[in-house]
């Protein structure tokens, strides 16, 4: 089963919006609870406003220990911001694209 989603955010005021609610959808299927996934995705959402004049784009791989996610586009400025807003993620840059996991943190006993 392809477990892979592409997700093209055309420069219009309800982007943010949409790439939020799909961090959202990703990440409760990556197994976050609730309120993490809805933090990420407001995380995630806030980037996307920030992203002044280009389109953009989430490629999205779902796998049995959570979500990898690229945000492609963006200029390197961009993404340099990005990546310090989304480093609670492990975000990192390359290129043309900000890279991301979303996954369930491990519980520990106490």
């Amino acid at each position: 089963m392809n477990r892979t989603l592409t997700l093209r955010l055309m420069n219009t005021p309800g982007r943010a919006e949409i790439a939020r609610q799909a961090v959202i959808a990703l990440a409760v299927r990556a197994g976050m609870p609730p309120l993490a996934a809805d933090r990420a995705g407001s995380n995630v959402g806030s980037v996307v406003a920030a992203c002044d004049g280009a389109d953009l784009s989430i490629l999205a791989e779902i796998g049995p220990s959570g979500a990898d996610l690229t945000l492609i586009g963006g200029d390197a400025g961009w993404r340099r911001e990005a990546v310090v807003a989304l480093d609670a993620y492990g975000a990192r840059t390359d290129a043309d694209a900000v890279a991301l996991r979303l996954a369930r943190t491990p519980l520990r006993p106490v």
